[in-house]
């Protein structure tokens, strides 16, 4: 290589480690060489951060290190009491006020379109009834030769299909989520905790109000994160 080189560290390099600006307009230290060219290439802990990257160019890193932010241990030992911190008191009584008083609502409503729904079904059972209904001719599998040749398994299926009942559409199929007191409360305080339901309920006033909770639950949560985050970064000292 055609170029000769000269290791050296900077003037008071013990004190002024990497550099720093001083009282006025000059650069120290290692990164006060780069600046006026007193060296071409330098060797040192430098952060990829806008007030160095605006002085020189720093290349891909050949080393990395972890940085750990220490922060003052607690007064006292209270990591029981750190999760009832973020909230006060009044805060607290409301936020278990409007838990029982959502689940009442969620129960009252499920109860509201259950026994509309069983309503709907005896109207529908008394107009059956009134109705003649011919006796449907049931198809024997000894009409099919290809029978013969189908397992027991799937014959018992083609023969069961001709008597089950089919699902009529609007079947309350989502109101056991909040039909039963036990339930209902579960369900609506693992919603408080941002658990999804395993299904969208029944009945569009029953939809509405999970809407509106769930952005009440988002909005507790949040406000709860950031104040229990704020305890924790800035603890009582000791």
């Amino acid at each position: 290589m055609n170029f000769k080189y000269q290791i050296y560290e900077s003037k008071n390099a013990d004190t002024e480690l990497w550099g720093r600006k001083d009282s006025g307009t000059k650069y120290t230290g290692l990164i006060g060489e780069i600046i006026y060219s007193h060296a071409d290439i330098a060797l040192g802990d430098l952060y990829y951060i806008p007030t160095i990257l605006n002085l020189m160019d720093l290349s891909i890193p050949y080393n990395t290190e972890c940085l750990t932010f220490v922060t003052p241990e607690a007064l006292t030992d209270n990591s029981w009491k750190t999760l009832l911190l973020p909230l006060s008191g009044y805060m607290w009584l409301a936020v278990c006020l409007c838990l029982v008083v959502s689940a009442t609502s969620f129960y009252l409503l499920a109860k509201f379109h259950d026994h509309v729904s069983n309503l709907k079904q005896k109207n529908e059972k008394r107009v059956e009834n009134t109705i003649h209904i011919k006796k449907k001719k049931v198809i024997t599998l000894n009409l099919y030769p290809e029978a013969e040749k189908m397992d027991d398994d799937t014959k018992y299926n083609i023969m069961k299909g001709q008597y089950d009942k089919p699902i009529k559409e609007g079947r309350p199929v989502g109101l056991y989520l909040f039909t039963d007191p036990v339930n209902c409360l579960l369900y609506t305080y693992s919603m408080l905790l941002l658990v999804s339901l395993p299904k969208l309920p029944t009945g569009w006033s029953l939809r509405i109000l999970t809407g509106w909770y769930w952005l009440y639950c988002l909005l507790v949560v949040v406000a709860y994160r950031s104040s229990l985050t704020a305890i924790l970064a800035r603890p009582v000292a000791r």
